[in-house]
């Protein structure tokens, strides 16, 4: 599997002339963390990815056991910003937009600038921080979604961990990585079953579903250089939900790995699948199909905060829908757009990820992975008190229409000075009903939702201030039933390593029953967020976050080339946004 893990994230343009590594560029092969965050460093022995232009061969070159120093006409050097020898890092893969390669176990901890020479040209330097561990978990989709593990069914039998190839409890599984640290012997050689220099079973934890185990195993993967195996099992009792997409993330001496998800189910091996879908339908997901899926949602999105010695309260309303094929990874990026399709992760667990920068949600518009589907010109919305609109189409994006807009900082669009004709309030409780009268791909239909009454965060007006070492409880009235969420989110932004004028953002999320009424957010979850200072011109800021929705409910229109839509969904998520500290 090793070999196959370090090859799928082949570029695709050509060399120029002078090698450019991008800013921020290189980073853990497996993570893709960018250089910010607790978990960005590149550990001694790990595999690092470099990203930019004109790094390598036009086409794709790679090595096999034992590696060199050079490949392609490509070198990588490190050294260390307080001086010293540079290092030759250890290439595994050259190309013109992308070079992977292993830090060796020798590097000198700290931070050190990385330069690539190709073509008798050296980049300019990029900086990166050196550290002992850093784990980063591989997984399919760079650093985020299903996790390249395998279910231990016997040392001849260990199927890849998919949607219809589930782990059960009680069971071993093998997950793939890189960065646990250093070792003593060659890193350009198939190390055998090695564990990292100072780095035990008890110095890791697997994180999964809410649980924290002790690994089996936890150290190099014997056939291949620079590659971590860890092997844990889970329990035998129902403390890990069943789930499609249960989070899953490895501490090493209390620094959290990327955050990636497994299937797991109880007495199948098919998990239960998000959305309704059927078992056909994940079938045909892991076989590397697509589905035909329809989204529409309500939103309304609220963000208050101060700076300056000026308040603000801005609100927008809106409504989006999105008719498109989605694979897996695909199926699974519709959570990365809060609120458009209910969370899936299992109530009770939290995961955490980090992006290179972050900005307020004003909509609930899904990515669209491939060329959106037509469902006719426009889409119409109408509701209580027989308000209505039209969502109209647009070929890249799906159709959207904003609703509602209410800003109180004067001379914005909705503030004290005007600017806007929109409503300051539009969506309320009752029945919704979203139709389409029919397009060049899909034909008509009705949705329809009903929002309940509106979410009220009891003590969030008191929080500020976000002790990281304490929990953090969130309570609540209203919102919905035990099958409806709340999301309990937050972010904190900080400079980059790798580029000072810029920002990373670490973002968590938890999932809870909208019935349950409140939430506590682990200590081991808000540690891994950056400290705040709340300077909004430094961009050291931070952000509390609630997203309430439903859990949905199911359309059906029929395609114009035949059968119907995999999957249509119906949804409604207020969030309230509002600036906090993180110290």
């Amino acid at each position: 599997m090793g070999k196959k893990l370090l090859l799928f994230l082949a570029a695709s343009a050509l060399a120029t002339a002078a090698p450019v590594i991008n800013s921020g560029g290189v980073v853990n092969a497996a993570s893709n963390a960018p250089l910010g965050g607790a978990n960005s460093g590149i550990a001694e022995g790990s595999f690092f990815s470099i990203y930019g232009t004109g790094l390598g061969p036009a086409s794709p070159t790679s090595a096999s056991a034992p590696l060199g120093t050079s490949l392609g006409g490509t070198t990588v050097a490190i050294t260390p910003v307080g001086g010293g020898a540079p290092v030759q890092a250890i290439v595994y893969f050259t190309y013109a937009n992308q070079v992977n390669g292993i830090l060796p176990s020798n590097t000198p901890v700290g931070d050190a600038n990385v330069t690539v020479t190709f073509g008798g040209a050296t980049s300019a330097p990029v900086k990166i921080r050196v550290v002992k561990s850093s784990f980063g978990i591989f997984t399919f989709s760079y650093g985020s979604g299903p996790a390249a593990a395998q279910n231990y069914n016997s040392a001849t039998d260990t199927p890849v961990n998919s949607l219809t190839n589930a782990v059960n409890p009680g069971q071993v599984m093998i997950l793939y990585g890189t960065g646990l640290g250093p070792i003593t012997g060659p890193d350009n050689v198939p190390p055998g079953a090695v564990s990292p220099v100072g780095i035990g079973i008890d110095n890791v934890r697997v994180l999964v579903g809410g649980q924290s185990i002790t690994p089996l195993y936890a150290g190099r993967t014997p056939s291949y250089p620079a590659e971590d195996q860890i092997n844990f099992q889970l329990p035998s009792d129902a403390s890990v939900a069943d789930g499609c997409f249960v989070p899953i993330a490895v501490s090493v001496n209390g620094v959290v790995s990327n955050y990636a998800t497994i299937a797991k189910a109880t007495g199948s091996r098919t998990c239960p699948a998000p959305l309704g879908l059927s078992t056909s339908d994940m079938q045909k997901l892991d076989q590397g199909g697509s589905l035909k899926i329809g989204v529409l949602d309500l939103y309304r999105s609220s963000t208050q905060g101060s700076f300056s010695g000026i308040s603000f309260n801005s609100i927008s309303e809106g409504a989006t829908g999105l008719f498109t094929a989605y694979g897996a990874s695909g199926l699974y990026s519709l959570t990365s757009t809060p609120g458009a399709v209910a969370p899936f992760s299992s109530f009770g667990t939290c995961t955490v990820t980090t992006v290179n920068s972050t900005s307020t949600p004003t909509s609930t518009l899904p990515p669209a992975l491939s060329t959106p589907l037509n469902a006719g010109s426009s889409l119409a919305l109408s509701g209580p008190n027989n308000k209505s609109a039209s969502l109209p189409f647009s070929g890249t994006a799906g159709y959207s229409v904003t609703l509602a807009q209410s800003n109180s900082i004067p001379g914005l669009p909705g503030g004290g000075g005007g600017g806007s004709t929109l409503p300051t309030s539009f969506l309320e409780a009752g029945t919704w009903t979203m139709t389409g009268t029919g397009g060049t791909d899909v034909g008509p239909f009705t949705a329809k939702i009903t929002i309940p009454t509106a979410l009220n965060c009891t003590n969030c007006a008191s929080i500020s201030t976000i002790d990281r070492s304490q929990p953090l409880t969130i309570n609540w009235t209203g919102g919905g039933g035990d099958q409806d969420y709340v999301i309990i989110g937050g972010e904190s932004s900080a400079p980059s390593v790798a580029d000072a004028t810029k920002t990373v953002a670490v973002l968590f999320y938890c999932v809870a029953r909208a019935s349950d009424q409140h939430f506590t957010v682990p200590a081991n979850v808000l540690g891994q967020l950056p400290a705040t200072t709340g300077d909004i011109t430094s961009g050291s800021i931070g952000a509390l976050i609630l997203l309430n929705g439903l859990s949905g409910t199911q359309f059906t229109a029929p395609l114009t080339a035949g059968g119907n839509l995999d999957l249509g969904y119906f949804s409604y998520v207020n969030s309230a946004i509002q600036l906090a500290t993180y110290k």
